[in-house]
């Protein structure tokens, strides 16, 4: 007779926790986007869109320095080491989150001093409180996957999602919703969010010569990272940017409209994030670079079938999706979706070989492949949207992720031929060393 604790014992629980926290912060993007550009209008959500990406660089930057590093490193310690590791680090993080928080309000300030004037000044002391806030949230969501903590990442991600989803939506059914009080909200959700985290954790003795010690190993792994965060934001903002420009906020609010379609897939990169570098990691360590990607090709595929088949069903069916969720008066931008899905190809597959370049510790190609598609970018935005406006924005996209994608192939080429060529010269040398004796 099965016992029925056995059956439960078997249920991996914490995967399935992974799951629905990945599910819950993807859902509340999702429906965050639905409810504001219902409630301010697709303009509006645009302007909020410009601010985001602002709180996004920040993140991009924090995950360069402190959360990818970490990812890698981590699992690569004993209990040990690791804890006394990632409270080192989160001296660096608290360190990191106050420099750029002090950036956003020196920038509030200097207009009031110097002869310049800022887009949506107003908003800067808001943002710079969730600058520092999503950054520090980032890093304990980061250290409870590390350190097999789930149900804590569940929490303080519930805690942030569904606590500004709340607050927002019933400030909409108050019809008292403004940009300036939506980004308030959150701020609010985050700093709730980082308490619960920070009390979770006890309080250690700090030794200098071992923090020094870890964060110069921190700097050494991300010193590429750091630039590539900086040339990605770029590379993948820049047609954005001046696309605001050009044709208006309302662009970037159309494109921040697709990406909310598109939200089903963030919930697979957030996933393999979270879970893939750490596996690598332990793979490389045991039977190193052919087991290593043996396990990355395996995952591609599996996920890849569910991936390619979900954007083909949402290219067909995307002007009845739009209309569902955001009213017949956006269905012109279908065509946007579509683009989108091409677009989604191309980062798909461009994340199992970021994954293989960071885990060998190789980062200096990711680099090289968000330099090449920032100078495409630098070279190309004007042109291409002043002569094709949506259609050049869309296309210059795709194009720029094409390029970044082709680079980690080329690296990843050229490492696999190495380690092939390294695997046929040891037989060689051991039967050498054995004529000689």
């Amino acid at each position: 007779m099965l016992n029925p604790k056995n059956i439960i014992n078997r249920i991996p629980v914490k995967k399935g926790i992974l799951f629905a926290d990945q599910m819950m912060v993807s859902g509340t993007s999702f429906l965050l986007g639905i409810l504001l550009v219902r409630a301010l209008g697709l303009e509006i959500y645009g302007i909020f869109a410009l601010l985001w990406m602002v709180v996004l660089f920040a993140l991009g930057i924090n995950q360069a320095v402190i959360s990818k590093p970490m990812l890698s490193l981590a699992p690569k310690m004993n209990a040990s080491d690791s804890n006394q590791y990632l409270n080192n680090i989160l001296m660096l993080q608290f360190g990191l989150s106050i420099v750029i928080t002090f950036v956003g309000l020196l920038l509030w300030i200097l207009p009031n001093i110097l002869p310049f004037e800022l887009p949506y000044v107003s908003f800067i002391p808001i943002l710079s409180g969730l600058l520092f806030f999503q950054m520090v949230h980032d890093f304990y969501r980061k250290r409870c996957f590390i350190e097999d903590r789930i149900h804590l990442a569940f929490v303080i991600d519930a805690i942030l999602c569904l606590g500004q989803l709340s607050l927002i939506a019933f400030c909409w059914l108050q019809n008292q919703l403004t940009l300036e009080l939506t980004l308030l909200l959150i701020l609010i959700a985050n700093i709730a969010s980082v308490v619960i985290a920070a009390f979770s954790y006890s309080i250690q003795l700090i030794r200098f010569p071992a923090m020094i010690s870890d964060w110069k190993k921190q700097f050494k792994y991300s010193k590429w990272l750091l630039g590539t965060a900086i040339l990605q934001w770029f590379s993948g903002n820049y047609f954005i940017l001046i696309g605001a420009a050009i044709i208006g906020p309302i662009a970037v609010g159309v494109l921040r409209m697709v990406q909310n379609i598109m939200g089903f897939f963030h919930i697979v990169f957030l996933s393999l994030e979270n879970i893939a570098p750490i596996e690598a990691a332990r793979q490389l360590n045991v039977g190193g670079w052919t087991a290593m990607t043996d396990y990355l090709k395996k995952m591609t595929f599996k996920i890849g079938m569910v991936f390619f088949a979900m954007l083909i069903i949402i290219s067909i069916g995307a002007p009845w999706i739009i209309q569902l969720l955001y009213g017949a008066g956006y269905t012109e931008y279908s065509y946007v979706v579509i683009a989108y899905c091409v677009l989604y190809i191309f980062v798909f597959l461009s994340i199992p070989l970021q994954f293989a370049l960071r885990t060998i510790e190789l980062t200096y190609p990711l680099f090289v492949g968000y330099i090449s598609a920032t100078l495409f970018s630098f070279l190309s935005a004007n042109y291409f949207l002043e002569n094709w406006g949506m259609s050049g924005l869309l296309a210059g996209l795709i194009i720029t992720q094409l390029i970044t994608f082709s680079t980690y192939l080329l690296y990843c080429w050229r490492e696999g031929e190495k380690q092939e060529i390294t695997q046929t010269q040891k037989p060689q040398i051991t039967f050498h060393k054995q004529l000689s004796e």
